[in-house]
């Protein structure tokens, strides 16, 4: 279908935001600031955890579980990471992030070039995954989807909610906070694929159906999926957040045009391309964060 790009900001030349780049570009979106790696940690494999503080010594603006920031690197593309520290301390956030395959992707950048020192353009916070009072809650996790979950699990516990964790990995040693998640108060169920311990997902949200518990769920786009058409089956009341985005070509794809508000041009994009990509090749600088690994805003079922 066509479909209409509509500029909000001149380009401007791709520059590492590090400390020793100097000061961040203007991005021209309102609640970005300078973050100041503070402290890393290897988590699990493949997942490094971040504390950021504000470069002005600031306190940081208060979050509720759920949240996330953006993680600027350069001054086009960005990536979004769940706050999993604790919302009462305001001299740091804590956010973790998956090494993604991605060539030149936010998390690569993160685990390759990222040290403690070092500045950093950050957003928000934003909460796209707020924890509602229930009397019920059963938490879901899946792989790098455990650090929304942690906060919320710290959270409802101390609001004398019922609260369950069900975490899924590929194995015990991908993951992460297994340690804090045990801590928080809940009740805490770890199914390791490597070890045949799957997660029965239809009985858990038959379950949360006939008890009236809430879900709320982040993880990769297939588990999400299933979640998705079971909540809708049963009825189950279920609040999820994804990591990841569905596939980008499709069967039945058809090609479409972008026309260019600036210059009054336009481009063809193929049944087979993305708009990105074929914006790239022109010669375009956009801004972009759908390629990371990220959260993604929650979409109740």
């Amino acid at each position: 279908m066509p479909a209409r790009w509509d500029a909000t900001a001149p380009a401007r030349e791709s520059a590492i935001l590090t400390a020793a780049a100097g000061d961040a570009p203007a991005l021209g979106i309102p609640d970005t600031w300078q973050a100041r790696v503070v402290a890393m940690r290897q988590e699990a494999d493949g997942v490094l955890s971040i504390d950021l503080a504000a470069a002005d010594g600031t306190p940081l603006p208060a979050w509720e579980p759920g949240a996330h920031i953006d993680l600027w690197p350069t001054a086009e593309r960005a990536g979004q990471y769940s706050l999993c520290g604790d919302p009462a301390d305001r001299s740091v956030y804590r956010i973790a992030v998956l090494r993604g395959h991605e060539h030149g992707g936010v998390s690569q950048f993160v685990h390759d070039r990222l040290r403690v020192g070092d500045t950093i353009t950050a957003g928000g916070p934003r909460n796209h995954f707020e924890l509602a009072h229930a009397p019920r809650i059963m938490l879901l996790a899946g792989g790098i989807g455990v650090t929304p979950i942690l906060p919320m699990a710290r959270a409802a516990v101390a609001a004398g909610a019922d609260v369950s964790i069900s975490y899924c990995g590929r194995n015990a040693a991908s993951m992460a906070f297994v340690g804090e998640l045990g801590e928080t108060g809940a009740r805490l169920e770890l199914h390791v694929s490597e070890d045949g311990n799957r997660l029965d997902l239809p009985a858990l949200v038959a379950e949360a159906a006939e008890s009236g518990a809430s879900i709320y769920a982040c993880g990769p786009e297939r588990m999400l999926g299933e979640l998705e058409l079971l909540a809708e089956r049963t009825g189950a009341h279920a609040v999820f957040e994804r990591f990841s985005g569905v596939e980008a070509h499709r069967e039945g794809d058809r090609p479409f045009t972008i026309a260019l508000g600036r210059s009054g041009g336009e481009v063809e994009v193929g049944a087979d391309e993305t708009a990105i990509e074929v914006l790239h090749r022109e010669g375009f600088d956009i801004r972009f964060s759908c390629r990371e690994e990220t959260a993604a805003p929650a979409r109740p079922a």
